[in-house]
């Protein structure tokens, strides 16, 4: 506040002195050579000012600094729905017509309420919707399960996906592998085991 105040008080007293001279060679008091001197005066203060006036400026500026961590990772800071857990079973199918998949889904990073309101499954080509372990879609946070069929997949590994999405439209995604076993195989094994016994 000193400095503005010092400023406004400067401006002043360099108009009073601007127009002080300016009389004084208007009634002949100063020749007309002195109107060099007088506009040297005035610049020397006009330019003294105008440094004051930017210091004032810059002493208001505010500078604000985002603190930087070793491990900051942008896509963790706009990832906004996330399934840290997902489940399936039985895994391997050993023979099953379908499996069961639990997940659970949270949102992150919102400064709103934006509460899931539906989750799918799919495995190759089928789709399945996903229902909450509460019965019902109303919080950013759920437990979410359902069923797909296996029937038709030939034994090997497949990847299992479970999405969830938020009112916003804000979805994620997790996979599982999944071991696709026929009874076969788990007959042929036990049988091997049977004769080994025998031996």
């Amino acid at each position: 506040m000193s400095r503005k105040k010092l400023v406004d008080s400067l401006s002043k007293l360099g108009n009073r002195v601007f127009y002080f001279l300016a009389r004084c060679e208007d009634k002949g008091v100063f020749s007309r050579s002195f109107r060099f001197l007088r506009f040297s005066l005035t610049g020397v203060l006009v330019v003294f000012i105008g440094y004051l006036t930017a210091q004032t400026s810059q002493a208001r500026r505010i500078n604000c600094y985002v603190p930087v961590y070793d491990d900051f990772d942008c896509d963790e800071l706009l990832e906004r729905v996330r399934i840290p857990e997902i489940t399936v079973t039985p895994n391997p199918t050993q023979g099953a017509d379908s499996v069961t998949v639990k997940a659970h889904v949270e949102l992150l990073n919102s400064n709103e309420f934006d509460p899931f309101v539906n989750a799918r499954l799919w495995l190759e080509a089928d789709t399945v919707e996903m229902r909450a372990v509460d019965s019902i879609f109303d919080e950013q946070e759920e437990d979410i399960v359902g069923e797909i069929s296996v029937e038709g997949l030939e034994p090997g590994e497949y990847w299992i996906y479970a999405s969830a999405t938020t009112s916003l439209g804000y979805t994620g995604t997790h996979g599982i592998p999944l071991i696709v076993s026929s009874d076969s195989i788990n007959e042929n094994i036990s049988d091997s085991n049977d004769s080994t016994t025998e031996d």
